[in-house]
């Protein structure tokens, strides 16, 4: 279970930029990508919040990962708008800044405890 009042703004912070990035993806692929495809989607991005504000560590690596690649391949591609370069920038940040790392860290030492 989480202990929702534990978990730190930053990780708060994160899934609300990571929700609003998802409505943002579906009101533009409402009509043309199936539907399955994106209640899956909707799905595995609630599934991979829930567990990220539990606070997995090997989660959380993943996702610093993911978010850093993605970054540099939108700027070397140049396929990156302003906006998604900011919200990658802001949503790494967010990860990396000093009360995310606590709080996924403690919880990985409580966990092997």
């Amino acid at each position: 279970m989480i202990a929702w009042r534990r978990v730190p703004w930053t990780l708060w912070a994160f899934a609300v930029l990571t929700v609003a990035g998802l409505i943002v993806v579906l009101a533009r692929a409402s009509g043309d990508a199936p539907v399955t495809a994106l209640v899956i989607y909707v799905v595995l991005t609630c599934v991979w919040l829930y567990f990220l504000l539990k606070g997995v560590r090997w989660l959380w690596m993943v996702t610093v990962g993911v978010g850093l690649v993605g970054l540099i391949f939108d700027l070397i591609s140049g396929s990156a708008t302003w906006i998604g370069i900011a919200s990658g920038l802001v949503g790494l940040v967010l990860m990396l800044l000093p009360a995310t790392r606590r709080y996924v860290g403690a919880r990985t030492i409580l966990a092997r405890a």
